[in-house]
């Protein structure tokens, strides 16, 4: 980047954030390199931002901006934000990458796929013997939070496959809703799946008594509850034997609301969009 493209740019320039990453990366310094990818994320936002308000200004900045691209006079503000905004995601991404191969058990790759929540070596909350546990959390309006445990016997080729104990949360805070949308505690003890959950409330709800439902989503084993498909009708319905106050993932939902002061209201039932059930503990 020349220097006038500097003068039009915003926040460190990409090369700034290039040498700050691999100092961290270099250190193997988890933390930092986390917090350096988030705050350039935040960069990136600004950046997006301010390229937006240009293509929405005046038609006759919008005529100068495209005349000044025509005549190449010199690189034009938006130019240099646009021009800087793609190094700095092809950065971004190049090296949450290598965060991930780095600090990440190479087993919990996939699940990191499709969620934008970094994770980090934890030693705190539920811990168990024999794992290794990875936690993150984002803020705003809609917060997630997410943990992988790694087994640390998991080293051949027939381990590989196994499911590793997972739990992904998000909330609300406009409707306060909490939505348990993954949670799989496979070979963890007997009531981590409560601990986990929990600890995901305490980690993104932050205010319990704002919370208005608790939603177990895309409940696995939906035949055994309460779906089926009838011959005679489109899609899925739900049995009409099916009480929900009866599931044991109401009874889980019932205790971690319990934990916080807070008593279940009215269980319900739905379907979604796609046919996979939700199951609905509301709170007062």
């Amino acid at each position: 980047m020349n220097s006038k493209q500097i003068n039009y740019a915003s926040g460190f320039s990409p090369q700034k954030w290039e040498k700050r990453l691999d100092a961290a990366l270099k250190a193997r310094k988890h933390e930092a390199l986390q917090q350096i990818l988030l705050a350039m994320g935040e960069e990136m936002r600004s950046e997006a931002g301010m390229i937006r308000g240009m293509e929405r200004s005046p038609l006759v900045d919008r005529l100068l901006e495209h005349s000044r691209r025509l005549f190449r006079a010199e690189p034009t503000r938006m130019e240099a934000l646009e021009n800087e905004l793609e190094t700095e995601r092809r950065l971004w991404s190049g090296y949450r990458r290598k965060y991930r191969d780095v600090f990440i058990p190479e087993s919990l790759h996939s699940f990191l796929d499709s969620s934008g929540v970094f994770l980090s070596p934890s030693c705190d909350g539920p811990l168990y013997d024999g794992f290794e546990k990875f936690f993150g959390k984002t803020g705003g309006m809609t917060r997630e939070a997410v943990t992988l445990f790694h087994h640390r016997s998991t080293c051949g080729e027939d381990k590989d496959f196994q499911v590793p104990p997972n739990f992904f949360s998000t909330y609300d805070t406009a409707r306060g809703w909490f939505r348990v949308l993954r949670a799989y505690r496979t070979d963890l003890p007997r009531g981590a799946g409560e601990e986990c959950i929990t600890e995901h409330v305490e980690q993104i709800v932050r205010k319990p008594d704002e919370l208005k439902c608790l939603v177990f989503d895309n409940v696995q084993n939906s035949d055994t509850y309460s779906v089926s498909t009838r011959p005679s009708e489109d899609g899925a319905v739900i049995r009409d034997s099916f009480n929900p106050v009866e599931a044991s993932l109401v009874r889980l939902g019932q205790r971690i609301l319990r934990r916080f002061g807070l008593e279940p209201a009215g269980i319900t039932a739905e379907l979604d969009g796609f046919g996979f059930l939700d199951i609905l503990v509301k709170c007062v």
